[in-house]
């Protein structure tokens, strides 16, 4: 008896001590507020610190310990109701409630479960909501295939409402649920994020301000997590987490020279230390590349020179070097010691760089899809195709895949040196560094012409789960007479498209987006 009451607290105290680690990492998880002792007692407050007018802060405290299940009635009947359930038994919860709709009356569900499974409490609570503010975009579903489609809503780095700029997730259904309004903020009320917002290991979200020229990490509130400064630097388009933690932010750098006497800017890479805020590493890309190659676009004549036009950097992975992507030069890869490994381009126009190495022996040979090199020049300077190869022009937002393919958008801006040839294209290559050699593997959008011409910004995404691409040009397309944005997701396989939504931003806005993600609204 004694032997099976000993085992049976034994299993107690185990389930506990266990209830207790997944607390902690779900509080962890939600960065939740430090100062818990200012709000004790049970309340909901609407949209908490003034930044997320589609949030609530969620407090509860019951007497036993109990798992909660909170779920947000839809207001379209087709659509499923949003939950969340937080598996961890405890007698306090602090919690985001997420996925409100504007100017609508929302009721949420409260459940609370004690450790039996039984139903201890339930609450059912309306929360009013105001209306999008001035600028929001127009938002049209014009496909979407539940069972083919990626789950998740939408984030969208939106450009159409100014200053400052409002990050966006919007439904399948075209509602957006959630945004950030940092007008009344004292250092990002002019916020300008450039490439926007991405999630964070930690569930956070992370961006760069070109005003105040910080890189910046907040919750889901929009509460300020942490910031760092550049050093002499200056933030433009695209800051990147790495995988040890550390941040790959392109920049302009204060005093940056040309050789020809002008300033330059958008040529650098920088790796800031997450936790000292320290710069490590400094990639110079005029000491690496030809800053007087001007086959694409002539710049030289300007002050400052914007030669590169660095819109993109990513991790290479051996952690050993850095992919950043240059508008107007093309893809380039280059070790940590700032080395050209290979420069995916057209050959158009390559010379030397200062330590006068000829650039030339980097550029990747494209070969077709029987493993033969394409030697035929005009399609190596990028005047003509070949059928089952072309050059990614003015290109935006390289990835890597699982297998080390790159998936990139080619905007396709001045395409084979003309205007007239609109499309943009979702593009995969196959690089092999040995060889040296660039093969295409897949591509999707041609075909759509102005639909899905983004000349300017945009993005691509691989989708793991279902093997889709998201496909996301977000300046100038045609909308059905509307000039706007999209995001489309096709299916890898068969390209069949599975989702598509149309972004149309009040008229005379440059931009509709410059990035969109999929992603959970509970992370």
């Amino acid at each position: 008896m004694r032997s099976k009451l000993f085992y049976s607290i034994l299993v107690i105290i185990i389930i506990l001590n266990a209830c207790k680690e997944e607390e902690e990492a779900e509080i962890a998880n939600h960065n939740l507020f430090p100062d818990e002792g200012m709000l004790m007692d049970d309340t909901l407050i609407l949209n908490p610190i003034g930044y997320s007018p589609l949030s609530a802060r969620l407090i509860r405290n019951y007497n036993i310990p109990v798992n909660l299940e909170i779920e947000l009635t839809s207001k379209n009947p087709t659509a499923e109701n949003l939950k969340k359930k937080y598996t961890a038994f405890r007698n306090r919860f602090d919690i985001p409630i997420l996925g409100l709709y504007a100017a609508h009356n929302n009721q949420l569900s409260i459940r609370a479960i004690d450790l039996q499974g039984n139903l201890v409490k339930e609450e059912i609570i309306n929360i009013q909501t105001d209306s999008l503010p001035d600028g929001m975009p127009e938002i049209i579903i014009d496909r979407h295939i539940p069972s083919e489609s990626v789950e998740g809503m939408n984030l969208l780095s939106y450009w159409g409402i100014g200053s400052p700029q409002m990050p966006l997730i919007f439904d399948n259904k075209g509602e957006i649920r959630w945004y950030l309004d940092f007008s009344n903020h004292p250092s990002l009320n002019q916020l300008a994020y450039d490439n926007g917002i991405e999630r964070l290991k930690n569930g956070n979200f992370y961006f760069g301000d070109i005003v105040s020229g910080s890189i910046y990490e907040v919750d889901i509130y929009g509460e300020v997590v942490e910031s760092w400064s550049l050093n002499g630097h200056e933030f433009h388009h695209n800051v990147q987490e790495k995988s040890n933690g550390n941040f790959l932010v392109t920049t302009s750098k204060q005093g940056s020279l040309h050789q020809n006497g002008n300033s330059t800017i958008e040529d650098y890479v920088i790796e800031i230390d997450r936790a000292s805020g320290a710069i490590v590493s400094e990639w110079d890309l005029k000491e690496s590349l030809d800053e007087y190659r001007t086959s694409w676009t002539n710049q030289l004549n300007r002050d400052p020179i914007d030669w590169f036009h660095g819109n993109a950097v990513i991790e290479g992975l051996d952690q050993q070097s850095i992919v950043v992507c240059g508008r107007t030069q093309g893809i380039v890869k280059l070790s940590n010691q700032n080395d050209p490994i290979w420069i995916l381009s057209t050959h158009n126009g390559w010379n030397i760089n200062r330590d006068s190495v000829d650039l030339n022996q980097y550029l990747l040979q494209p070969i077709d899809n029987q493993g033969r090199p394409i030697t035929d020049s005009s399609i190596l300077n990028g005047y003509t195709n070949q059928s089952n190869f072309e050059w990614a022009w003015y290109p935006h937002a390289p990835e890597y895949l699982p297998n080390g393919d790159l998936l990139v958008f080619d905007n396709g801006d001045n395409r084979n040196y003309n205007q007239s040839r609109q499309y943009s294209r979702a593009v995969i290559y196959r690089i092999d560094e040995q060889a040296m050699t660039i093969e295409q593997l897949w591509s999707y959008g041609k075909n759509r012409g102005t639909e899905t011409f983004g000349q300017y910004v945009s993005d691509v995404d691989y989708l793991p789960s279902k093997n889709n691409i998201l496909f996301c040009p977000g300046f100038g397309t045609d909308n059905f007479g509307d000039i706007g944005g999209r995001i489309v997701e096709i299916d890898y396989g068969t390209k069949q498209v599975v989702f598509e939504a149309l972004i149309n931003p009040p008229l005379g806005s440059f931009v509709a987006f410059h990035r969109a993600e999929r992603i959970p609204l509970y992370n």
